[in-house]
């Protein structure tokens, strides 16, 4: 983390001259680490930097710790969570929060990546919608996310 943001404040990414964003992600404690960077850059160089964590901890009780401020976790932070994912109920989240449903009988299993890409996709897209996919991403949904409610003509590919 150090080396990256290091890297980031001496050649001034993001600079308010401009009008683009940087947008630091990460998975699990890589979205902790997103938050982390997007926060100290908020609070020393740019207003122009947000954070995506996809299913990490949160770092709001930790702020203080890691030399952040509580607004820029807020206004940076974007946390996309399973329900019933247990790393992402680790300290609290801060910004805005997403939570989608996580229909695994194993709850470790809400907190990998691909299981939220299924839970996603499953929201987004009805049986008609699947139907008509491009022949990848039907494969791969097929392949990836079985579904009870979706008929097998659904996942033909």
């Amino acid at each position: 983390m150090t080396l990256l943001l290091k890297y980031l404040q001496e050649n001034k990414i993001p600079n308010d001259s401009n009008r683009e964003y940087l947008m630091v992600t990460g998975h699990s404690l890589g979205g902790g680490v997103a938050q982390i960077v997007a926060a100290k850059l908020y609070d020393t160089q740019s207003k122009r930097v947000r954070a995506f964590n996809l299913a990490g901890p949160g770092i709001a009780f930790s702020a203080h710790k890691f030399g952040v401020s509580a607004d820029a976790l807020k206004f940076t932070g974007f946390t996309l969570r399973s329900i019933g994912d247990p790393v992402a109920k680790v300290d609290k989240q801060k910004g805005t929060v997403n939570e989608i449903d996580c229909d695994s009988p194993i709850r470790t299993y809400c907190h990998y990546r691909e299981q939220t890409q299924c839970e996603l996709a499953h929201s987004c897209y009805n049986k008609e919608e699947i139907a008509n996919l491009p022949r990848s991403k039907a494969a791969y949904l097929h392949e990836h996310c079985p579904t009870p409610f979706l008929s097998d003509k659904a996942w033909s590919v």
